[in-house]
This record gives C-alpha cells, sequence and structure tokens, in this order.
C-alpha cells in the first residue's frame, strides 16, 4: 500500500515458484502379483498438476504415484513423469522392468520328426522390456543360439529335449522343446547260408532314433521271442562304439560295432551289408541315439531257414521301421 496527503492506493503481485523435483521416479525390478508404485514429487507454486505417460500415450492417474496393484506383464516399459504449474512443465522417466517368470513357452514344445528333416523352435515369453534369449541341448549342455528362434536338423544325435532361457533385468524363466525322430534301420540284417555243423544264426542290426528305439526281430513275419525259444538270445546295446567294418565285398568301410558295447578291447564284428547301402562312421559323428541289436540262434534246424528282418520300435510315436530282410538258408 502506498499513501501520502492525496489518497493511497493498493498494489499486489503474485511470487511464483518454478517446479523442480523432490523425488524423481525410480526404475522398478519386479515380477507379476507384486504390488509397486512409482512416485514423483515436485515443488512448486502454484501445486503442481501431474499426468503420467508410457512410450507417448497418456497413462495412469493424475496423482503424484503410480501405482501397479498387482503387477502385470502388459506393465513393463518407461514411465514419464510430468509436473506442470504455471504452464512450466518439467518431466522425468523410469523403467519398470517386469520378469518373464511364468511366462516362458515354445512352440512346439514336442515335435516328431524323421531324420534329416529341418525343426524349428519358437521361444516366446511376456514381461520385458528388452526380454534376451538363449538355447541349451539339454544332454550336451551345448549353446545353440542367442535368439528366440532355433533351427535343428533332425537326427538321432540331435534327439531330446533343449532348454530356452529368457531373462531381463527383474529374472528369468525356461521353458522346454523336445525333438523326437523316427527309427532309422543303419546297418540291415546280412543274408547268410548256414550249415548244420556251424549250429548257430548270427544276425545283427543297427537302428537309430529317439526315444531309443526297441528293437524286434522276426523271421517270415513272426516276432521272435526269446522266452519262447530258449536257443534264441537278443542282445541290444544303447550308444555302441563304432569301429571300422566291412561291406559286403569284403572291402575296408568305416562302419561297424566295437563289442555291442559290452566291453573294450573285443573283436570287430564282420557286419556287411548285401544291399549296397555305404555306412560311414563319418555319418555318425555322435553314437547317442544308435541301438545295436544281435540276434543269436542256437541248435540251428532247417526250420530256422527263412526271411529274417529286424524293426525299430519307438511305441505311440512312430510307424514301425522294418530292415530289408535278409534270406538264411539252413542246409
Amino acid at each position: 500500500m502506498a499513501s501520502n496527503a492525496a489518497g493511497s492506493t493498493n498494489i499486489s503481485t503474485n511470487l511464483f515458484i518454478s517446479p523442480r523435483f523432490l523425488i524423481r521416479p525410480q526404475d522398478v525390478r519386479t515380477q507379476i502379483r507384486f504390488n509397486e508404485s512409482l512416485t514423483c514429487e515436485v515443488e512448486s507454486y502454484p501445486v503442481p498438476s501431474y499426468s503420467w505417460m508410457k512410450e507417448g500415450n497418456v497413462v495412469g492417474p493424475s496423482d503424484y504415484r503410480y501405482p501397479f496393484y498387482p503387477v502385470e506383464f502388459g506393465d513393463e516399459g518407461e514411465y514419464t513423469c510430468i509436473a506442470t504449474s504455471n504452464s512450466l512443465s518439467i518431466d522425468s522417466s523410469a523403467i519398470v522392468h517386469v520378469s518373464p517368470l511364468h511366462s516362458a513357452r515354445t512352440d512346439p514344445n514336442v515335435t516328431n520328426s524323421v531324420v534329416n528333416t529341418p525343426v524349428t523352435f519358437n521361444c516366446l515369453s511376456l514381461g520385458g522390456p528388452n526380454n534376451m534369449y538363449y538355447w541349451v541341448y539339454d544332454r550336451t549342455s551345448e549353446r545353440l543360439s542367442n535368439v528366440n528362434e532355433l533351427n535343428v536338423t533332425s537326427h538321432a544325435s540331435r534327439g531330446g529335449s533343449y532348454t530356452c532361457t529368457v531373462g531381463n533385468q527383474a529374472g528369468y524363466d525356461h521353458a522346454i522343446s523336445t525333438l523326437n525322430v523316427a527309427p532309422e534301420i543303419l546297418i540291415h540284417p546280412s543274408p547268410q547260408n548256414v550249415t548244420l555243423a556251424v549250429e548257430s544264426i548270427t544276425l545283427y542290426c543297427l537302428v537309430s532314433g529317439y526315444p531309443f528305439p526297441q528293437v524286434e526281430w522276426y523271421l517270415n513275419d513272426t516276432q521272435i521271442l526269446p522266452q519262447s525259444d530258449t536257443r534264441v538270445t537278443i542282445t541290444t546295446v544303447n550308444n555302441p562304439t563304432l569301429i571300422p567294418g566291412y561291406d559286403s565285398m569284403g572291402e575296408f568301410s568305416g562302419s561297424g560295432l566295437s563289442d555291442f558295447g559290452l566291453g573294450s578291447g573285443g573283436d570287430s564284428l564282420d557286419i556287411r551289408n548285401p544291399f549296397g547301402v555305404n555306412l560311414d562312421v563319418g555319418d555318425i559323428k555322435d553314437p547317442f541315439g544308435t541301438v545295436s541289436s544281435q540276434l543269436v540262434i542256437k541248435d540251428t534246424t532247417i526250420s530256422d531257414s527263412g526271411l529274417y528282418h529286424c524293426e525299430g520300435v519307438i511305441d505311440n510315436l512312430f510307424d514301425d521301421k522294418p530292415s530289408q530282410p535278409a534270406l538264411v538258408l539252413v542246409q
């Protein structure tokens, strides 16, 4: 107020305080079903108004606190608090990191395939931001891929489970895919001419697949069961040791088995291949998923003559895979 002998007058003015942060929102690392909030406090005159934006869109309450009660996967992302007073605005941002825990899954989670076909597994998840992925082949702990997609060429030695791990700054999760591989006959039983003096028939069969196939033997399409004939012995071994062998012409072919995995230092088995299918050790760099089977029939008789074949069997997943027949003549 100003006054003199002639009178007085009133003069008023407003004092504005520019907004400034007392508390800035801080990054949050959390997981679903937790209760969290972002807090943004600003000092100013007049009292500031608040708004929140997420990635360019207005969201949430017009309040200094943004609650997440409870946290959901979709809450991940960057949030910006905007405080405005007397047309002056300031802003500050924070990131809500939501763990992918309880969200990871694979597609497909099981694949039934045949040898040498391409297979693709995808790893899917929620939460974030910036989810990162990697795949591991569980049998060997080999790390295969650093993205959410895994490409594999189907082979028995690659059968089994693959684990995808997805993670971000708030946590991680796992999901598993399984690759099943149809049975394949790698070495077929060989035709034989057996004299009664020899007294026994010995046939070999090598099968691949995953899960490990069972190997069944047949004579003239009738299954051979050791429990029904005491002369019969069937020996089956998973993951046999591979050593050099010979083809049907007696030439070194680089294929064969060692003592059916029953011990070390055994002689090589002369597994002949009369059908001209070349199998090299290099074709089976990893014997995992291979099953060797040896059929022995003692005290042979003329009635043991006929067509023998083996079959790779993986129940409930694939059709049985028969070998080529081998004619055995007992004279």
